[in-house]
């Protein structure tokens, strides 16, 4: 008895934080940095040498992974592997069968949250979002509009429209390219994101990707670099990044990670930017495994 008023508690907690109209399911293109439970059972399967493709850049493609899921032998599979697998994949068909979305979702807080752990909750006051989305064979779009009460780079909050979210991406072989402003997470870890956890909302850009596989000594590797406007307070307010990730073995994943931020005025050729207020140059290199 007591489990089962835990539980409606749960449930009546989860309803009167959101309101979602359809189930929040990764049904796109790629896995996008907002379900911790798919990461941890996507983690699992790597960790087993199921999945040979390095897995710490959000979002992932699901043509990075979908031909190790679809060719594993489940009854061949450790029962420990088993409900990973089956969740892991599931998303997946969810996300081939489902070309056309539609949602609406709210949410509302007590007091703003300074979160950046992967897949944070909501962190604006509150916050009203309504999105399209068609995914095709080669090309998938997202139109996002969202009402929201939330802080500026300044930390002032303000009653706004945007577009976050949104964003046009075309795949031709293992090439990609996408425009638009989606939530992105680079490296292994769960709490904070060193390439990423300096803006509060996502960045519009323009992103290119390439994937490779079974290359010698490296492995499978995933090449991206990316270029937008974010926020700081100071005129460096262009940021190019880019990341490299290989891995030759299923216990370990390499990633590479290089940033500039300079200013429109700025930018002859050479970049200049800078991470803080003042006006100190600096670039941003770090590594991980």
């Amino acid at each position: 008895m007591k489990s089962l008023l835990l539980w409606m508690n749960r449930v009546a907690l989860c309803c009167c934080i959101s309101l979602v109209m359809i189930n929040n399911v990764n049904a796109s293109p790629w896995l996008e940095p907002d379900d911790v439970y798919l990461r941890s059972d996507l983690q699992v399967l790597s960790d087993a040498g199921i999945i040979h493709s390095p897995i710490n850049t959000y979002p992932l493609k699901w043509a990075r992974i979908s031909d190790d899921l679809q060719n594993v032998d489940v009854n061949q599979l450790l029962s420990s592997l088993r409900q990973s697998y089956a969740h892991v994949l599931y998303t997946l068909n969810r996300a081939q069968m489902d070309k056309i979305r539609q949602r609406f979702k709210a949410g509302y807080a007590d007091k703003l949250r300074d979160d950046t752990s992967f897949a944070t909750p909501l962190s604006q006051k509150w916050q009203a979002q309504s999105s399209y989305e068609l995914t095709e064979q080669n090309y998938a779009y997202r139109l996002a509009v969202n009402y929201q009460n939330a802080p500026d780079k300044r930390g002032n909050t303000s009653s706004e429209f945007s577009l976050d979210n949104s964003f046009f991406a075309y795949s031709f072989g293992d090439a990609s390219v996408s425009l638009g402003s989606i939530q992105r997470w680079w490296g292994p870890t769960w709490v904070y994101n060193l390439a990423w956890g300096h803006t509060r909302s996502t960045i519009t850009g323009v992103d290119l990707a390439y994937d490779a596989y079974d290359w010698p000594l490296i492995g499978d590797w995933h090449v991206e670099t990316f270029i937008g406007k974010t926020e700081t307070l100071n005129d460096n307010q262009q940021q190019w990044s880019s990341r490299f990730e290989f891995s030759p073995t299923s216990w370990l994943d390499v990633g590479l990670n290089y940033q500039k931020w300079f200013s429109d005025d700025g930018f002859n050729g050479s970049f200049t930017g800078a991470t803080s207020s003042d006006d100190q140059q600096q670039d941003h290199r770090n590594a991980d495994k």
